[in-house]
């Protein structure tokens, strides 16, 4: 039976680290830009309708959820970056 649940503790790890290694997150570059930006901020929180710190975790962890159409649109005009400047894997 624990050989089992080592078997399935080890898939899930395998998984867990090929989705981290395979996502797409915001540079370094991107984060302080909107870090710096209440405009962009807002319009995160108002368009998405987020609350103010929805936003602010999601910066902190560089979350995936950034990385949507609708908020790279948003980052994207608020911060006048291009999307080569926005997304890093």
């Amino acid at each position: 039976m624990n050989y089992i649940c080592s078997i399935k503790s080890d898939k899930a790890n395998i998984i867990k680290q090929m989705t981290d290694t395979m996502t797409i997150r915001l540079t370094d570059t991107a984060i302080e830009a909107v870090k710096k930006s209440l405009d962009a901020k807002n319009r995160l929180q108002y368009e998405l309708k987020i609350s103010y710190l929805t936003v602010q975790r999601w910066l902190r962890n560089n979350d995936p959820k950034l990385t949507t159409a609708h908020a790279l649109k948003i980052i994207s005009e608020e911060t006048k970056l291009s999307e080569t400047d926005l997304l890093r894997n």
